[in-house]
């Protein structure tokens, strides 16, 4: 085996063969062809011998882009980028793609990449005029999980794997034209979602194999591309003879019919069930279950097939139709799998599907129960149960007491007979540490366990040995009562010693303190130093401060405190501050909270408008703005709410949507902010524009803003900007949709996640999920997906092009893709027809290419409260 010579030329017409050999020109010694390599091909270089059978395609560290053309066949060792390039003859270009021509076809497979943060960055993948590739599977493209386009034109291409895309989910377009493929399945691109296949131009047989693609063409999908009606089949009798499939009769194959013979199934757990699916089709169709489900417990599938004769209304014979019988036996039930089960029939036409309800009644199980954190110390527990049950919670083997400023209960249904809850301390954790004991109970039993709460360097005064315990299932041990021994002969005396150490202590204290004052007036730093040793351990938990060897608990670090800037605009009654120091989300009671009228909605769940009872000490109802949150049983979205929730809390200024805190007990969870009377600053400036009536004929004629209005709407929001980058908080989405607008023109930064919804077209979707604003995107973050406060600088100066273009989308006249090509070269917005010239170049400095050139927020606040203040000298209104 060798591995070609690292800068051998394409004139030297290199080739690998399986075999270890290397053929240079034909000669049959591979010891005279590597010295006439040496000397032809590099001069004072070499090639060197190793255990590679084939070429090693090789990915630049940056490519997002491979243009494989006559590239060698995938290989198990990897060489560098750019002695690969030079190998082959290719064309190495380092960020963008490597491009390789090469007359011989030697390329058998999709080649591989061993480097897989390399094969991360692949997008695009081509390969042309190879006529030894014949098969495309699973296997090559399994590496390639980015992979966006794959075209694979003029090559021996005839089969393709049923299960070849499978690890290629953000797959868009797969080009196999002019290739002499003459069935693909529908399983090739099952799950892909929207995906364009051209096939057109091969030698598909017009049968079974192809009649999908005829139901997809009939259906007028678009699947196929726009010339998809055009794509020919052969004749199955006579291969020369060619035909449109889409006008093609293909007889004997559908879809085939699916069902269940009960369609739902009653059992208790640890019992034996067996559920009947029947698939019926001709050609005959593969029946099974998915058994996701029931991995819990042991299961065994049972297949028959048979033929069934069909008749018509006269009861003649008139054909004959295979069916498919599928058993799936579950030994021993297990809960977990109440709920649906799917069972599927399929064949090479398509896919049916039935159901069955399986119902598992079910005794309470705990199967975990442990200590976490989100904002709050929690307890987090899961229970597997049917039907509902009831909970009660212990602590030391007491009822713990219904406290809503001391813990807060969250109960999810994660599934069926699924559910995970919390347990939240709102108190001070010193208060509540101890035994907690959970008891779960339904109709067929009941459950506990029992988790020690305890925190690193905070004692506790609990019982080991509880004394009351609650019910338990049978087959537990219980604790037995004991009363407290207590010596009734000693209590005077610990008494009176208790007085004696009392009286030593405080004169001792008020010496000390007395001699402290004296050491400070001449600024003794050992005196300091004692005094104050001598104060904290005075004050409870004060000694602990000075004791270097105990370990302190994080919670008693007060994180966030020492890196807020206080707002003295901001009421203190609007968050709650632990004892510990620690800023901490306000719980609002579910009860406190009524609701008028829905604002919105969006992916996340709805916004309505609403009020809450005594959110304030003087104000007996206030009006809030509610947002609900759904889709909660995840736990990535419900860690997405904790972390949303605590960051909103600790962002306090006048011009930020004001935060009043969160409700948890019960579905669905829900966020409150203050309430802002004309809503987003968008409409508010479409409203107030001239083309107000255009974009709505029945509204109301509104009084158009002066220029004074809109520097004191610019000026509020480098405000609230400013205040967001001294936080070193980066805002990622800055646009008028997402600042509100109040009373008496007050202008707050806040997002209530309904833009993307109500604003598609401000965003740009990347793959299935991502979505982003790309017409208020810096190039960096268009092009390397890098946010910081200077990307913020460039989204305030396109908030201030919307400002004095009174609300037009930036770059209205541009698509997605035109907008990502002129702001990546260099274009900027031009100038709002009535914005001054300063207010311009205050924009043209948000804009500069360079991340560091740009004005800092602090300065372009500054430079807009000047204007702002100076208005009525020279800014006359807008007409």
């Amino acid at each position: 085996p060798v591995v070609i010579a690292a800068e051998c030329p394409a004139t030297s017409q290199c080739a690998a063969r399986p075999s270890g050999t290397m053929v240079l020109g034909g000669s049959s010694s591979w010891r005279l062809v590597l010295a006439q390599a040496i000397l032809l091909c590099f001069g004072m270089s070499w090639c060197w011998a190793t255990s590679v059978p084939r070429f090693q395609a090789v990915s630049m560290y940056n490519a997002t882009h491979v243009s494989i053309v006559g590239e060698p066949n995938a290989t198990r060792k990897l060489l560098p980028p750019e002695q690969f390039c030079q190998s082959l003859g290719c064309s190495c270009h380092l960020d963008q793609s490597l491009s390789c021509q090469l007359e011989s076809d030697r390329i058998a497979a999709i080649p591989q990449l061993l480097d897989q943060d390399r094969a991360n960055k692949i997008t695009d993948i081509n390969i042309e005029n190879q006529r030894n590739f014949v098969e495309l599977n699973e296997a090559q493209l399994q590496i390639y999980p980015k992979l966006k386009t794959l075209t694979i034109h003029r090559c021996g291409l005839k089969y393709v794997s049923p299960k070849a895309f499978f690890h290629n989910r953000d797959i868009q377009k797969i080009d196999l034209r002019y290739n002499e493929i003459e069935a693909i399945t529908w399983t090739a691109i099952e799950g892909l979602g929207t995906i364009e296949l051209l096939i057109s131009d091969n030698e598909l047989v017009c049968n079974c194999s192809a009649k999908w693609i005829q139901m997809k063409i009939l259906q007028n999908s678009r699947i196929f591309g726009p010339l998809g009606n055009k794509i020919e089949c052969q004749h199955p009798d006579q291969r020369s003879q060619t035909s449109l499939l889409s006008s093609y009769t293909i007889d004997g194959c559908d879809v085939p019919e699916v069902e269940v013979v009960n369609v739902s199934a009653r059992v208790y757990e640890r019992e034996r069930v067996t559920l009947t699916c029947r698939g019926r089709g001709k050609p005959a169709p593969r029946v099974h279950w998915d058994t996701a489900r029931v991995q819990a417990a042991p299961y065994e599938l049972k297949t028959t097939s048979s033929v069934e004769e069909q008749h018509d209304a006269e009861g003649k014979l008139i054909g004959t139709i295979q069916v498919t019988t599928t058993e799936l036996v579950l030994h021993r039930v297990d809960g977990t799998a109440n709920g649906p089960l799917r069972c599927y029939a399929d064949n090479l036409v398509g896919r049916s599907k039935a159901d069955v309800n399986l119902t598992i009644f079910t005794p309470p199980r705990i199967t975990s129960m442990k200590m976490g954190k989100r904002f709050n110390h929690h307890i987090q527990y899961d229970v597997v149960a049917y039907p509902m049950f009831n909970w009660s919670w212990f602590i030391n083997d007491r009822p713990l007491e219904r406290d809503p400023e001391k813990y807060n209960y969250i109960h999810q249904k994660t599934d069926t007979a699924s559910y995970r809850g919390f347990l939240e301390f709102l108190s001070p954790i010193s208060s509540v540490a101890g035994f907690y004991t959970l008891v779960v109970e339904n109709e067929f039993g009941t459950a506990n366990e029992t988790l020690e709460v305890t925190f690193p360097g905070i004692p506790h005064n609990n019982n080991n040995n509880p004394r009351h315990r609650p019910p338990v299932p049978s087959g537990k041990p219980r604790i037995q009562e004991r009363e407290p021994y207590v010596d009734v002969d000693i209590i005077p005396i610990i008494v009176t010693l208790s007085v004696l150490v009392v009286l030593v202590s405080v004169v001792g204290a008020l010496v000390a303190l007395r001699w402290c004052q004296f050491r400070q007036e001449n600024y003794a730093a050992d005196g300091t130093r004692f005094c104050a040793w001598l104060w904290l351990s005075m004050r409870p938990g004060g000694r602990r401060c000075f004791d270097r060897k105990r370990v302190v608990g994080k919670e008693r670090i007060p994180l966030n405190m020492t890196r807020m800037v206080e707002n003295p605009n901001y009421p203190n009654y609007f968050q709650d501050t632990m004892k510990n120091g620690k800023t901490v989300v306000r719980h609002i009671a579910r009860e406190k909270i009524s609701f008028i009228q829905s604002l919105g909605e969006g992916a996340f769940g709805r916004v309505f408008l609403g009020t809450v009872d005594y959110l304030t000490p003087d104000e007996p109802t206030t009006l809030v703005a509610v947002k609900t949150l759904k889709n909660m049983s995840v736990d990535e979205a419900r860690l997405d709410f904790d972390r949303e929730a605590e960051l909103l809390t600790n962002l306090q200024h006048a011009n930020i949507v004001r935060f009043y805190g969160i409700s948890t007990d019960g579905d669905p969870l829900m966020i409150l902010f203050e309430y802002m009377e004309y809503g987003d600053l968008n409409n508010f400036l479409r409203d107030r524009g001239p083309d107000s009536t255009v974009l709505d004929p029945k509204s109301k004629q509104v009084p158009p803003l002066s220029r004074a209005d809109l520097l004191k709407i610019s000026t509020q929001v480098a405000c609230g900007m400013e205040y967001l980058a001294s936080q070193h908080f980066v805002h990622r989405d800055l646009a008028t949709r997402n600042c509100l607008v109040g009373d008496m023109l007050v202008v707050k930064i806040g997002d209530f996640g309904m833009s993307r919804d109500v604003y598609s077209t401000d965003y740009y979707r990347v793959g299935r999920h991502t979505m982003l604003p790309i017409r208020w995107m810096p190039p960096e973050s268009i092009l390397y997906r890098k946010f910081t406060v200077e990307s913020d600088v460039w989204s305030f100066g396109v908030v201030l092009w919307e400002i004095f273009a009174l609300g037009k989308q930036p770059w209205y006249e541009l698509s997605n893709h035109e907008v990502i090509q002129q702001v990546t070269s260099g274009k900027l917005l031009g100038k709002p027809d009535e914005c001054p010239e300063e207010i311009y170049q205050i924009m043209l400095s948000c804009w500069k290419a360079q991340p560091q050139d740009r004005s800092p927020i602090k300065v372009l606040h500054e430079q807009l409260d000047h204007f702002c203040k100076a208005e009525s000298e020279y800014m006359p209104i807008i007409e």
